[in-house]
């Protein structure tokens, strides 16, 4: 019996461990263009991570508040289309006052090689500031819990059969 334990005990562990909660296979926000892994703010700036296959490997962006735009501009992906690029944008938001909340959209696209026009837009929405009784978004994965409970299943398995063994 103690041999079916630990031999469930091992492959769940590395089950646990190969295969990390949501590794690459989970995108926020995504089109034809552009697959978006993580949004987070710091209160002052929207920082985005992702992937894009653009023309020329430029990620066009503005932000939206209130239906006007409030800022523009651009990043460089790692590579241009057809291949998938990673790139990282960071985008600087006045500071806020206490207590104060902005709602914001952050639309990426790809400019058109033909006419200059938007294509493939994607909106993001993004929120700055907390508004009251607003609790934080979860920010951790699944995955430092799921290592931590495979190391334990993978010992006490261990021990199970050792302590089996001295006994016989």
């Amino acid at each position: 019996m103690s041999k079916i334990l630990l031999a469930f005990t091992l492959l769940v562990s590395c089950f646990l461990f190969a295969l990390p909660a949501g590794a690459d296979s989970h995108f926020e926000y995504e089109n034809d263009s552009f697959r978006i892994q993580n949004v987070e703010t710091d209160g002052h700036t929207i920082h985005i991570e992702g992937e894009a296959r653009v023309f020329e490997a430029t990620v066009s962006y503005v932000v939206v508040e209130d239906g006007e735009e409030i800022d523009e501009g651009f990043t460089t992906a790692t590579a241009g289309g057809p291949e998938w690029g990673e790139f990282h944008l960071a985008v600087e938001i006045a500071e806020l006052e206490e207590g104060e909340t902005r709602h914001l959209t952050v639309v990426l696209f790809e400019e058109s090689a033909d006419d200059g026009s938007r294509v493939d837009e994607l909106e993001i929405p993004v929120t700055i500031g907390e508004e009251e009784g607003d609790e934080l978004p979860a920010t951790s994965t699944t995955y430092p819990a799921a290592m931590v409970i495979g190391a334990v299943m993978l010992i006490a398995g261990t021990l199970m059969l050792s302590r089996r063994r001295a006994v016989n």
